[in-house]
């Protein structure tokens, strides 16, 4: 048995690459090899013999029954750590000859099991063999190479003229600059410009920001990205590598460990940016235009900002089974990647959040899913805002209330707990509760119509005088509230989960309490009642990893799955070592965002102003003016995307 079961130590899974590089080989008098057979690795999931389990149950109320049908278990329910053998096995492995199939070795655990009682199963057994490739990743792997390749000539056709300025003479570069002139409308040149790692880096890097940016948002999204990845980082854990279990369920109990088990109020400041940031560019834009829409625009914008990069990730996940092995490799990363092989056209059409989510190719992409159901829906309120702000607002109201709603009669007809519960650590349960609510566009639209409202104030009020007290007042509410949402869950994590009455006050309205704070946050750093935190906020570092919040958000999900399938051991739960790990995922995600950024996101934003009718000389590819260039372009929303990013400038050969 495993070390330390009865402290949730659940796994002994042995040496698998010892295991799978065993040989036995005769030599031949004739001096040849002759292999007998090789190792094989073997898996067994072992189960104690539990009653049913019900559809819903709290361990401390229901599992408090089992002492009377199986008194085995008497001793573990003093902190009821026997529920987590209703989903999670007691894993361990044997090394066999590869001569023995899986059938042998599961007609040999289930004599052994019914000897002690317990099911015995044998979940995979492997062995030394070539990497196979499935005809989706090939096809993933062609377009990744093409695109590299797209970077390696377009980063070479940029650079190697601003190398030969260091040496051509003046009246060279003159007449090079009188040739690029004539270059400017080379469309595939302007294409392949626009694939440029030099000069994209450039723009990624820089601090400067366009005139009339929402500065403090560039502070917000990095830091509630960061959020978030804390939060996956603790949540995405394997139960069967995980030592310690048992104990770890005290952290609990810890209240600043709260803002790590309610990580959910977090996604929410997202949606209301989004918000934000569509009312407030639309309606400048609109009265820029005096009042003209063009939605082709508007739409095509959107989908060419976010579907490369959604492309590219969901072709990384179908390739990430590919790069390694281990005890858990496959369990931990085969459904995801089987998922998109079947389903990566639901990213395509973003209407993933509509599926379960085990059958979602990335589940986390459910957010981009919502994000543009809202902005299918965004002009038909902006445009009343801008015509009839009064008919806006009600119908704002309308939708906000139908959410509420929505989200509480839910949670009352399934009794839903108020959050996925640290108490519940079931997949069964929190699968159910992210299909039905957590993924929902409904769940998340009181946010985004609070987020619309707010803009439409900022664009009514630049600045606004707020005198001392009721400003103390504002921030002292936002801070009471937002912390009551993420606090307030401690007794339900600590101890029990709350009724289903409270339950259903919490689920349907804590994301509209969360959003009012957040928007009064932004509203007073943006009209300049910030502050202390709006200098934070408006860091200027900020800003260059504000602009791969999208790409992180994106990646840092893959990140964490492939840890987790990479182990070999299990690990000993720990704050500190959660945290550890976290730092090493966020570093690496911003990492692995910057390239992929470079390779993928960037380029499809200048190439989406080639279709627009403007060349990639013109759009900043000058030595002397890429200073100039403003970078909005690259922010975290594509709502924030002004309609003319790059400055003009007359064109040059070289730097």
């Amino acid at each position: 048995m495993p070390d330390g079961l009865f402290y949730g130590s659940l796994s002994a899974f042995g040496d698998m690459g010892e295991c799978l590089h065993v040989r036995a080989i005769n030599r031949r008098l004739n001096g040849k090899l002759e292999e007998y057979f090789q190792g094989q690795y073997c898996a067994l999931n072992i189960r104690f013999k539990l009653p049913p389990k019900p559809a819903r149950y709290s361990p401390k109320t229901f599992l408090k029954n089992l002492t009377d049908e199986v008194p085995l278990y008497k001793h573990l329910l003093g902190d009821v750590s026997v529920g987590y053998f209703y989903f999670t096995p007691i894993r361990m492995a044997l090394c066999v000859p590869s001569t023995c199939t899986q059938k042998d070795i599961q007609t040999l655990g289930s004599a052994v099991g019914n000897l002690a009682q317990v099911d015995v199963a044998v979940p995979f057994c492997e062995k030394l063999k070539p990497t196979e490739y499935s005809t989706i990743q090939l096809i993933a792997m062609g377009i990744l190479a093409f695109f590299f390749c797209l970077v390696l000539l377009g980063t070479f056709l940029d650079v190697a003229p601003r190398l030969l300025h260091s040496w051509v003479s003046h009246e060279t570069s003159s007449q090079c600059s009188e040739k690029d002139k004539g270059m400017s409308n080379n469309v595939a040149l302007d294409i392949l410009l626009s694939f440029s790692a030099f000069s994209n880096g450039r723009r990624l890097l820089s601090t400067r920001t366009a005139i009339g940016v929402l500065e403090p948002l560039h502070g917000m999204r990095v830091i509630t990205m960061a959020w978030i990845i804390l939060g996956h980082t603790f949540f995405y854990k394997s139960y069967v590598l995980s030592g310690g279990l048992f104990e770890a369920l005290e952290y609990g109990k810890s209240f600043p460990f709260q803002i790590v088990l309610n990580v959910f109020p977090a996604v929410e400041t997202f949606v209301a940016m989004s918000g934000i940031l569509v009312a407030y560019n639309s309606l400048h834009k609109l009265e820029k235009r005096q009042g003209s829409f063009n939605p082709w625009s508007y739409f095509l914008h959107r989908y060419l900002r976010l579907t490369p990069a959604f492309i590219l990730v969901s072709l990384l996940m179908i390739l990430l089974p590919l790069t390694g092995s281990g005890p858990v490799w496959n369990e931990t990363l085969q459904p995801f990647a089987k998922a998109c092989e079947k389903r990566w056209w639901t990213n395509i059409l973003y209407i993933g959040s509509w599926y379960h989510r085990e059958d979602m190719c990335l589940p986390h992409g459910w957010y981009l899913s919502c994000d543009m159901h809202y902005y299918i829906i965004a002009p038909v309120i902006f445009m009343l805002m801008y015509r009839r702000p009064s008919v806006s607002f009600a119908l704002l109201a309308i939708l906000g209330v139908s959410s509420v709603i929505a989200v509480g009669v839910l949670t009352y007809m399934w009794e839903f707990p108020p959050i996925p519960m640290f108490v519940d650590p079931d997949p069964d349960h929190f699968n159910e509760y992210m299909s039905f609510i957590g993924y929902r566009p409904y769940t998340h639209l009181t946010s985004f119509c609070i987020g619309m409202a707010t803009g439409y104030f900022l664009y009514k009020h630049k600045t606004l005088h707020i005198n001392r007290v009721t400003r103390l007042l504002g921030w002292l509410a936002a801070a009471l509230v937002n912390m009551t949402v993420v606090f307030g869950v401690y007794n339900w994590n600590a101890y029990e989960a709350p009724s289903l009455s409270v339950a259903v006050a919490y689920a349907a309205l804590s994301r509209t309490a969360w959003t009012l704070g957040i928007a009064w946050m932004v509203v007073a750093c943006a009209t300049g009642n910030g502050g202390f935190i709006n200098k934070v906020l408006s860091w200027r570092a900020f800003v260059p990893l504000s602009r791969l919040t999208y790409l992180v958000y994106l990646v840092h999900p893959l990140l964490i799955l492939w840890h987790t399938a990479y182990l070999k051991k299990p690990f000993y739960i720990t704050q500190f070592f959660v945290g550890y790990v976290y730092l090493g995922h966020l570093f690496s995600a911003y990492c692995l965002s910057f390239s992929l950024s470079l390779t993928f996101e960037s380029p499809f934003i200048l190439l989406e102003r080639i279709l627009l009718g403007k060349s990639a000389r013109q759009m900043g590819y000058h030595p002397e003016k890429t200073d100039k260039i403003s970078t909005q372009d690259f922010s975290k929303s594509p709502d924030s995307l002004p309609t003319k990013t790059f400055e003009n400038g007359s064109s040059t050969c070289g730097v």
